[in-house]
């Protein structure tokens, strides 16, 4: 790497003719010598080359960006393209990706791929009559093949590029086919078969009018010689670029490269109004298959699972708000967990935890089952307090139907069903616990937090905690109690403070009996705030007038 720095600063004279440059060069030297600066010292260590790297390469890079745009003698253009490339090398062997992202970009630019205006059917001409097109080009994607690691915001002028490259459909055969469980060899083009015109009579003037207009068609298709040979050229030069590897070898990125690959994919399956390459259909099926590709490629990388959550939690906005979905968007959900618990996956919680916010605030009163309300208090356990469990029903049974419960008798004790029939419940004895079934797990506090607020707005709503979910919504909110003291204050017995026989009834055991106990754990807690909060309002409950209300049912 020694000596790349001065080779690099010479890249401009070396595009010259050499009269011209050893004129210049002797008047220079000439002239300099009767400065008092004109003290050269010769150094052999390399402590300075990545300052003087820093300092050069803007205006090095504009030099040759210049004077290859100009240029028109061939070995000039290859001189400049080499000063492009050895100022990539010097950006990947200290690896600053600012200046090995501006380079991609230029590149890019050289390309004409994104800004030329013709349409993409007449590129394969352009690129195939165009040197310099072509040395771009095939030097754009030699760099990222062997400096992809340090590629980052380049990548989106790299998608941006292969979709030109599609349209004009110059890609190879294993970029633009896919499999297919349909076709009969298992696998299809990307490309649409044209359906043939159909006419819609078989009169004289129609008949005239559809056989010119097919002339004007047919005519209009046909290539010349020269466009074919052009055409030829192109296929041959994208095919020695190998863009399919960028994909196919994803597994070879750093975690910062394929993190910003599969961004730069995601975004550009969504489209913005002002991205370089309007997107249509046919493009946003081939990013979505390049997506597919990286993903089977990396199947367990951080940043892909990443963005699989991200695209479920998506999908899952748009299918919550069809009642038959409900159950099958929370299932699909609950089917990732539990999540890899790795240091480096703490965004991945993250994730889970922001988008289940988004969710829920959206969509909460889309749910309405008993079941339903089980598995999304199960996920927002899991995504605050790493607790896995199949399910939050407490342990007191209920003879009846649960989905059908719409009241609970404080004084009797009595079911009101849907049928309008009292049906009473069969308690067993208070065994309840608010302690969660197994130990907490480390867990992310951002995320804790985040889910703490969703538990917040169901709690407070009027009308998304009801008897068909109070248990459920009781069990998590003491999991999240408990989730609050792990890391704080450890608990003095390991089983909190005992729970009294009491008055015995259906509405001590569903919820007087849990709510109480939460309460009375909370007054164990180190912090101050904490414990006189906690017994201020276990005063209160205990004197609600509730409970003195309820009959003893033993």
């Amino acid at each position: 790497m020694e000596g790349q720095t001065s080779h690099l600063s010479f890249s401009l004279k070396s595009t010259m003719p050499s009269s011209l440059t050893e004129s210049r060069l002797e008047w220079t030297l000439l002239t300099r010598s009767q400065w008092p600066e004109a003290q050269y010292w010769e150094v052999t260590t390399s402590e300075y080359d990545q300052d003087l790297f820093l300092v050069a390469w803007g205006p090095t890079v504009a030099a040759v960006s210049y004077v290859f745009d100009i240029a028109e003698d061939k070995n000039i253009v290859q001189k400049a393209i080499g000063g492009f490339s050895k100022c990539a090398s010097i950006a990947a062997h200290y690896e600053v990706t600012e200046v090995f992202d501006n380079l991609v970009i230029s590149l890019c630019k050289f390309t004409t791929l994104l800004t030329t205006p013709e349409p993409p059917s007449s590129m394969a001409f352009t690129i195939g009559i165009n040197h310099k097109v072509r040395l771009s080009i095939l030097t754009l994607f030699s760099l990222a093949h062997r400096h992809g690691n340090i590629l980052r915001e380049g990548w989106k002028n790299m998608l941006d590029c292969l979709i030109v490259l599609y349209k004009a459909k110059l890609l190879p055969e294993s970029m633009v086919e896919v499999e297919d469980f349909l076709h009969p060899g298992g696998r299809r083009s990307l490309f649409l078969k044209e359906v043939p015109s159909v006419r819609p009579d078989s009169s004289l003037f129609s008949s005239l009018f559809w056989w010119s207009s097919d002339t004007q068609t047919s005519s209009s298709r046909s290539l010349t010689p020269s466009e074919v040979k052009a055409r030829k050229v192109a296929l041959k030069c994208i095919q020695d670029c190998h863009p399919e590897q960028l994909f196919s070898e994803s597994k070879f990125l750093c975690p910062e490269a394929l993190q910003e690959l599969t961004k730069a994919l995601t975004d550009a399956t969504r489209g913005s109004e002002g991205a370089a390459i309007p997107l249509d259909d046919d493009s946003a099926m081939f990013l979505m298959e390049l997506l597919v590709t990286v993903a089977m490629e990396n199947k367990g990388s951080g940043p892909l699972q990443e963005r699989a959550i991200v695209s479920l939690i998506r999908l899952s906005s748009r299918l919550m708000g069809r009642p038959a979905m409900v159950s099958q968007v929370l299932r699909s959900i609950q089917g990732v967990l539990p999540l890899p618990q790795a240091p480096s996956m703490g965004s991945l919680h993250k994730q889970l935890a922001y988008g289940l916010h988004y969710l829920v605030v959206s969509h909460a009163s889309c749910v309405k089952s008993h079941g339903d309300w089980s598995l999304l208090f199960s996920i927002l356990q899991y995504s605050g307090t790493g607790l896995v469990q199949s399910d939050l029903l407490s342990p007191v049974t209920v003879e009846t139907n649960t989905d059908k419960i719409e009241s609970i008798s404080i004084e009797t004790g009595n079911v009101v069903a849907n049928g309008g029939v009292a049906q009473h419940l069969a308690i067993l004895p208070n065994r309840f616990s608010v302690l969660p079934e197994g130990d907490l797990p480390p867990h992310d506090p951002e995320a804790f937090f985040k889910q703490c607020e969703v538990l917040a707005h169901l709690v407070r709503s009027d009308h998304h905690i009801s008897p068909n979910n109070f248990d459920t919504c009781l069990r998590c909110v003491c999991t999240f109690a408990e989730g609050g003291l792990v890391g704080f204050a450890p608990a003095t017995d390991g089983r909190g403070p005992p729970g009294g026989k009491g008055v015995p009834g259906p509405l001590w055991h569903v919820a007087w009996c849990p709510l109480l106990l939460g309460m009375a754990r909370m007054c164990y807690d180190s912090r101050r705030s904490v414990r006189q909060t906690s017994i201020t309002y276990l005063q209160r409950a205990l004197l609600a007038h509730d409970l003195h209300v309820m009959k003893d049912m033993t």
